[in-house]
This record gives C-alpha cells, sequence and structure tokens, in this order.
C-alpha cells in the first residue's frame, strides 16, 4: 500500500513478528533454500507461513490482536529519506526558470464556467512533475480535474487547491504509477480543470500563474533528474452560461500562433517562445511602430519549443514592439506591449 502526499511517498508494511533462528546457523544470504531462516520472502509471520510478500496484496487481511502492542502498519519513506521524492526535488539543478506557462490573455465574466485544459511541449521522459498556480480562491471556483493521457490522475490524489480547506492556489502533481517515462507529442493535452469564476476576470494571464514561492516547480526522469525547456501552454473552453459578444474577450497577441512573448506587457526581460519543425539558425528582431530596430539577436533554433530570455528591453520605448523571427524563408511575427 502506498500513498503519496505531493512531495513524500511512503510504503505501508504490517508489523507482523518474524521469527528466525538466533544460533550460528543464521546465514543472511537469501538464497530461499533454508525455509524461514535466509529468505525475507518466504518467512513465519506471527505464527503463519508467508511466502512471497502477501502484505502487497489488497485482499490479505492482517490479524488484530488485543492486547499486542504492534498491530497496525509502519510507515516507510522511499526514495530520498532526506527530502522530497524524487531525489533530485530540492537540487540546485531544478531551476524553475525554466518551466514556462503560456497563459492566454482571455477575460472573463463572473459566473462563467470554463476548462482550463494544459497542453505540454517538449514532454520526453518525463516520470514524474509536480506544478503550483496561482490562483486566488476568491476569483475561483474550482469543480473537477481529469486526464486521458496520464495514469493515475484523479482529483483526490493529483489534486489539491482552491476547494480543499479553501486554500490559495492550485497545485497538481503526477507520478507514473508504473515509474515509467511517459513522451507525448508537441501540444498533447495533459489535463484540464474545470472553473467558476466568482469575479469577473479581466486577463487570465494575472489571475493565473505559476506559483514559485510556496510550492516547487519540476519535471523528472526516472532516476530523478530535472528536465529543463518544458513549457505549458494553456486554452480554454467556455461551458455554458451566456456566450454573448461581449462575455468573452480572447487576445492571442501573437500575428503567428508559432511566436508568442511572455509575459505581455513587459517592463525589463521577455521570454521569446517559438515552435519550430526544423533545427535552423535564425535571428530575433525587435522593432519600434516606426520600424526601427532596436536588438538583435542570433538564436540556433532547435525541433519542437524554443525558449530564449531577453533580458535587455529595458531601455525600449513603452508602447507596442513588433517581434521577429526570421529564417532563411519565413518571418513570424507578434506584439508585445512594453510598459
Amino acid at each position: 500500500m502506498t500513498n503519496s502526499h505531493y512531495d513524500h511517498l511512503y510504503d505501508f508494511i504490517p508489523v507482523v513478528t518474524l521469527s528466525f533462528p538466533t544460533g550460528n546457523n543464521f546465514t543472511p544470504d537469501f538464497d530461499g533454500l533454508n525455509l524461514g531462516d535466509d529468505n525475507a520472502f518466504d518467512i513465519m509471520a506471527n505464527g503463519e507461513h508467508l511466502v512471497g510478500a502477501p502484505y502487497i496484496n489488497s485482499n490479505w487481511p492482517l490479524t488484530m490482536r488485543k492486547g499486542w502492542s504492534k498491530n497496525g502498519f509502519d510507515a516507510v519513506k522511499i526514495g530520498n529519506v532526506f527530502g522530497p521524492y524524487p531525489t533530485t526535488l530540492q537540487s540546485d539543478d531544478c531551476l524553475e526558470e525554466e518551466i514556462v506557462l503560456v497563459m492566454p490573455n482571455a477575460s472573463l465574466p463572473t459566473n462563467q464556467e470554463f476548462e482550463l485544459v494544459l497542453s505540454g511541449h517538449n514532454f520526453t521522459n518525463v516520470a514524474a512533475f509536480q506544478l503550483g498556480f496561482t490562483a486566488a480562491k476568491d476569483d475561483f471556483e474550482f469543480i473537477s480535474a481529469e486526464s486521458t493521457v496520464l495514469e493515475d490522475f484523479g482529483t483526490e490524489i493529483s489534486v489539491g487547491g482552491l476547494n480543499i480547506e479553501g486554500k490559495e492556489g492550485l497545485k497538481t502533481l503526477w507520478l507514473s504509477p508504473t515509474v515509467t517515462p511517459k513522451s507525448v507529442a508537441n501540444g498533447t493535452n495533459l489535463m484540464k480543470f474545470r472553473l467558476r469564476t466568482k469575479n469577473a476576470i479581466p486577463n487570465l494571464q494575472d489571475a493565473i500563474e505559476l506559483d514559485k514561492t510556496k510550492f516547487k516547480n519540476g519535471f523528472w526522469t526516472i532516476i530523478g533528474d530535472c528536465l529543463d525547456n518544458i513549457s505549458i501552454q494553456a486554452s480554454i473552453n467556455l461551458l455554458g452560461g451566456e456566450r454573448g459578444s461581449e462575455a468573452v474577450n480572447e487576445s492571442t497577441i501573437a500575428v503567428s500562433d508559432k511566436l508568442i512573448c511572455l509575459p505581455n506587457p513587459a517592463n525589463d526581460a521577455v521570454r521569446v517562445v517559438y515552435d519550430t519543425d526544423r533545427d535552423f539558425s535564425g535571428n530575433i528582431h525587435f522593432y519600434d511602430m516606426k520600424g526601427s530596430l532596436l536588438l538583435a539577436k542570433t538564436h540556433e533554433f532547435q525541433a519542437g519549443r524554443n525558449i530564449v530570455e531577453v533580458t535587455e528591453i529595458s531601455g525600449f520605448p513603452k508602447g507596442v514592439i513588433n517581434v521577429t523571427v526570421k529564417g532563411d524563408r519565413f518571418n513570424h511575427v507578434a506584439r508585445l506591449v512594453k510598459l
């Protein structure tokens, strides 16, 4: 029996009295040749001969004896016994800055029910992940969560927050039940949350963001190594209610759906998120509305999602900035608002 509580994993093993010889004949080689003396999986427990590890079966009865002090189960923490699971969860190698959440710039009216769908990019060989989102309990009501591609994903074990003891924020985690790495094609829907607005939301980008203050965000391989360059892209599906022309205003921000700037608006720094199906050497250009070149950067783009951090925009003029990614035969454009 195993229990996971976000950053901890425990195995619960029944407390039994094991009968081993106390003489010099005890040889702990676990070869299974001598019944009950050197095979931990072929033992006498509570006077009963047990073969294998029957306590891992859901229908195995544990006899609770009256007056016996050792009734019940012992909890054994597995993984990194000095910290959360996986083993490198608290490692400096897990940089939360590498995780990008692409949230649509959408306004929602009060009492609007909607699905927040999260899709993965560069989601390859992932055995476990956990993510925290800022989402005020006074702004949103949590209704449900589900996934069609993540095994054993459920509200009870994979999602917390908002509806649980009135907590702020929304947290989600997943650990492969068979510890088998998971890979999905770019843009595959990983999970979706069903929410309802309690107040009017002027901009969803400001209302739901990655929470880097209360929760450790990260993706890990089967051996606990951190994965970077993974991003989560959100989209919304409206459910029920009135859908007048003024009810929802969603802007894609970018002229090309391949190119997104985050955050938007921005002040001192911006991330340029660009999706491509091939490797190429290209350029990122920033222009003001008069067409004057403000900044040019070269970058070696790789097939998949590319995230380029640009920290030189503090001196840009306020207003709308055109951002372009140029290759040998194409030019994709997005618009950035500089504060």
